[in-house]
């Protein structure tokens, strides 16, 4: 008897559930019009919100590239500039180095008549030591091989080499020249009456040429000095528009890659 009553307890309760609760159960969750309603609003806002940022993507994109191609503008008008002054310098550079190897083969020659006028107790002047110096100190052959620095890819070394030879040949013939000054000077004044008009002419004239020929390489020297600092300013703005160029271009690649990855997006959506 005991064994009969358990099934019908187990009967009485499977016939308390309803069918239509068991088959609510059976059914899979559906959304209601208010939940779709409520993720289109949700979709459209997203939506709206990338379309902005594509606006504003865009924006940006022309702006960089309105201001890229006047970079490329302006460096288009600086290389025809620094092709022009490189080919100046060149000229100008060999132009030197003819005049100075000229000029210092031209005082070589008179190295003889140098000795011969020249005694062995005889020492430079203390204005030309001070020249020498000066000229030394202020920079001339620093700033002759600063201006052409290593930027120059392929004939730097060159032009510093002529540069150094040019400075070289002008020193050594300026040396010749003061030494054969003197020793001209030296054999007038002996050759000369002790006393006279005309060697008081003489001596003001050797006098005034020297000046002149001092102005004349001091002239030279603050000439060359200007063209070095123009050239090494026109390779430090030549050094700021390619890096400001290189800036550009990554700032230029990373938007067109986020536009990209944008329009990727929206056409998944």
């Amino acid at each position: 008897m005991g064994s009969t009553g358990e099934p019908d307890r187990k009967r009485r309760h499977f016939s308390s559930i309803s069918p239509t609760a068991a088959t609510a159960k059976k059914q899979p969750f559906l959304p209601s019009s208010e939940d779709k309603k409520l993720d289109s609003a949700v979709l459209q806002y997203q939506n709206q919100k990338l379309v902005q940022k594509l606006e504003a993507q865009k924006a940006e994109y022309i702006s960089l590239e309105n201001k890229f191609s006047q970079l490329k503008g302006r460096q288009k008008t600086y290389d025809n500039t620094l092709s022009v002054v490189n080919k100046s310098w060149e000229e100008l550079v060999d132009d030197l180095e003819s005049c100075s190897m000229h000029t210092r083969d031209s005082a070589s020659s008179r190295e003889d008549f140098k000795h011969l006028l020249i005694t062995e107790d005889e020492a430079s002047s203390p204005q030309e030591d001070a020249f020498l110096s000066r000229l030394i100190e202020t920079g001339a052959t620093e700033s002759s091989s600063m201006s052409c620095p290593n930027q120059m890819e392929e004939d730097g070394q060159t032009a510093c080499e002529k540069t150094k030879n040019i400075l070289g040949n002008i020193v050594s013939a300026i040396d010749d020249l003061w030494y054969f000054k003197d020793g001209l000077y030296a054999a007038i004044l002996k050759a000369l009456p002790e006393e006279g008009l005309y060697r008081q002419k003489v001596s003001r004239d050797l006098e005034k040429e020297v000046k002149n020929l001092r102005s004349s390489l001091e002239d030279l020297h603050l000439k060359h000095r200007s063209l070095a600092r123009e050239m090494q300013s026109h390779q430090d703005n030549d050094a700021k528009n390619k890096a400001e160029l290189k800036r550009l271009r990554g700032e230029l690649e990373s938007t067109v890659a986020e536009l990209e990855e944008i329009n990727g997006k929206l056409g998944e959506s």
